[in-house]
Order: C-alpha cells, then structure tokens, then sequence
C-alpha cells in the first residue's frame, strides 16, 4: 500500500465513530469521486458479489433479509453464462441463489423468469476455466453491450465483477455509465487499497439496500466486518487512485520489470521477454522465452 494509504488507516484508529455512519459517508465520497450514484466499501470483490446477490433476493423485505440463505418461495435464481462460472459465483450461492447457466443470447432471454434475481457477468470470463492465460480467447457468448439490453428490458438488476479491472481507472465508471446496475471491483490489486477491501458501485437504491447485508447489521452478513481503518484506507486509495499520473506509475511498473530482466540476463541460457498477464490485472509482467518457457507463467 501507497505511504498515504497506510498513513490514513493508522489516523482512522486513533479515533472512535458509528461504523453505520462511518460506512455511508465513505460511499458517498467514494461514489463523488468515481462518478457513480452510490458505492459501498465491501469485504473484497467478493464480499460485493455477496451483498449484491442478498439484495437482488431480498431488497428491503425484512422477513426475507432474515431468511436467507434459505430462499425457498423466492426470487432466487442469477443467470450466468457457462463461461463466466468460477468460484467467484459461489459467493452467489452462498446468499442463497441458484445458478442458471446458458450460452448465447436467445437462451439467455428465454432463462428470465419470474424466479429471476439478477443477471451475472464477469468482465475477465475469457481468462479463467480452459482459456486461462490465452490472450485470444474466446468470451462469452452473450457480450456485455448484449447483457445491459436484457437486463434493462427485463428490469433485472445485472452485477458487474470487474474485480481485477483497474487499470485503467475509467473503469471505475465505465461500467454504470454504460448501464450495469452494480459492479464489483477489488481493493486491493490496482487500486492498492486494504487487501481485505473491496467495492460495490452503482444504483442508489441497490447500495443502499446492500448495506444491510454486512456488518454491523446482523443476520447473514454479520460476518462481514469492515473496520474503520479498511474504510478510511479504501477511501485514500480511491482519492489517489483518481488523481494519480497513470503513465508515470506504469513506467515504475516496467522499470521493476527491467531490473528483473536484467539479473536473468546473466544467467547462461535464460531468455525474457514482456507480456501482460491475462490471468490478474493490467499490469506488465517479466516471462521466460524460448524453448524451456513452457507456457511462459509470468514471473
């Protein structure tokens, strides 16, 4: 983390303040300088995926907070495609949804029921499962322009997981202004906030309701406890994150890599080259060459 980052954290625990309150005016701040109508801070991308996924189940109905994850009788099913399945959908799962995996488009729509909850999309889907690590992988077959259409022809909510999405940093809203209704970023990774911390920007009404779903609020999320520091730190690491000079910082990214290349040079018989890692992040990546690479894992 940033000196800045770690420097807000140990201030935000010298000081004493209602969490609820803390939490609220964090988003908001956050959403300001994102450009989003609301944002939550969240236990990691998939702590977003979570609160997202209770949301669309149960919204503001008391009886149905306090029921999940059993969901029986309920709106309770998240269409997925095949392709966008890992082990990021069972955070899902573990509010109480039931996966409906489909293809391409038409079985997509036909998928929407009165039992549907939400639409899910991953941002990364072409880089897990079978394709990982191939650049020209195939992605779903239902594009993102083509998910934002149905869910708002449907009126279903679509989540965004653009976990490992920054940089660039207009990702941050990107995503809402083209239509999505929530998207899930990671706090840690790009933005290099709180590696426990996460985000959840979107539709106010959603954020709002989603905020029930983590702590201190009891019931399902009661587990999912943000601290005031991992606020105040995501928060610093949003406001640097904003205004940072992102040519400069990918020029200290690529001299690191060089000083890496440098000192395998002067091993006999090691070759590198560069390349972006498709499976985290945007980031330039120091990869053995050559017959002995393998695949040529990013080192």
């Amino acid at each position: 983390m940033p000196p800045e980052v770690v420097e807000a954290m140990l201030d935000a625990g010298r000081h004493c303040v209602p969490i609820r309150d803390l939490s609220r005016a964090v988003g908001k701040r956050i959403a300001q300088l994102t450009k989003n109508e609301a944002a939550m801070v969240t236990t990691g991308a998939a702590g977003a995926i979570f609160v997202a996924t209770c949301t669309a189940i149960a919204g503001d109905d008391e009886d149905k907070r306090n029921s999940l994850p059993f969901t029986d009788g309920m709106k309770n099913e998240v269409v997925c495609q095949n392709l966008h399945q890992t082990g990021w959908t069972r955070q899902c799962e573990a509010a109480g949804a039931r996966i409906v995996p489909v293809e391409f488009k038409d079985e997509m729509e036909r998928a929407i029921t009165g039992k549907t909850a939400m639409l899910y999309y991953l941002v990364a889907d072409k880089h897990f499962g079978q394709y990982r690590d191939q650049l020209d992988a195939p992605g779903g077959k239902v594009s993102l322009e083509e998910c934002i259409e149905i869910g708002k022809k449907t009126r279903i909510p679509l989540l965004i997981d653009a976990a490992a999405e920054l940089p660039p940093n207009d990702n941050l809203w990107k995503y809402t202004q083209l239509g999505a209704d929530l998207v899930a970023f990671s706090g840690g990774k790009g933005l290099r906030g709180p590696q426990n911390a996460g985000l959840l920007v979107g539709r106010k009404d959603l954020i709002e309701k989603a905020h029930r779903f983590q702590s201190p609020y009891s019931g399902i999320g009661r587990a999912l406890k943000i601290s005031k520091e991992t606020l105040i730190g995501t928060l610093a690491a949003v406001e640097r994150y904003v205004n940072l000079d992102h040519e400069a910082e990918w020029k200290r990214w690529k001299d690191q890599v060089d000083h890496v290349k440098e000192q395998l040079l002067k091993i006999p018989d090691v070759e590198t080259g560069y390349r972006l890692c498709a499976r985290v992040g945007h980031q330039p990546r120091a990869a053995p060459m050559g017959p002995l690479a393998g695949e040529g894992v990013a080192l």
